[in-house]
């Protein structure tokens, strides 16, 4: 592989970028042909390396010209680190402001959502503890209204039969069996 013919560019730096491309190429490739993102973006930096080195570039710069070069283009499959990313990218492009007030806005929404998730699951916490307190009497209910009803002919009136369905379906008190009993 060979870089383009370029007048302008020294024999020597064109060299060192085809010498540079043919190590990337003969480097061990994917099955499918393809390289790994990684490999290619340090091939881009090494390519730039060398021509701002042949071009007079001073070192330093170059460092400091990838680095800005990363973080302008960084772009990430992490959910994790998509703020993150956001970020970094403001910051190198020179937004600094709009950098900060984005990091603001998305620590608070964050802050937010968990206030969010952490009342919903007391509240899902309250709701459950309050039906697993409540079972036994709501089982003994449905089954003591269930013998009501099939026994309704026995009781000569709702107070006899709340006493006696209080004895019969604990834990449930007679008031609350006459309560009930005197909506059926």
């Amino acid at each position: 592989m060979k870089w383009p013919d370029d007048p302008d560019l020294p024999l020597d730096v064109r060299e060192r970028l085809d010498a540079r491309l043919t190590e990337f190429v003969e480097a061990d490739p994917s099955p499918d042909g393809g390289k790994d993102s990684a490999a290619v973006q340090d091939l881009v930096l090494d390519l730039f390396a060398i021509y701002i080195r042949g071009t007079g570039g001073d070192e330093e710069e170059i460092r400091q010209c990838n680095l800005i070069f990363a973080g302008m283009e960084w772009d990430t499959d992490n959910p994790r680190l998509a703020h993150a990313q956001k970020y970094i990218n403001r910051l190198f492009s020179g937004q600094l402001s709009e950098a900060h007030s984005y990091i603001d806005t998305a620590l608070a929404q964050r802050a937010e959502d968990d206030a969010a998730v952490g009342k919903a699951a007391i509240a899902a916490a309250g709701a459950q503890g309050g039906k697993t307190k409540n079972k036994a009497h709501a089982i003994a209910i449905e089954q003591a209204l269930a013998y009501y009803r099939e026994n309704r002919a026995r009781y000569k009136n709702k107070k006899a039969a709340a006493a006696d369905l209080e004895h019969r379906f604990p834990p449930v008190k007679f008031k609350t069996y006459r309560r009930l009993l005197s909506k059926v």
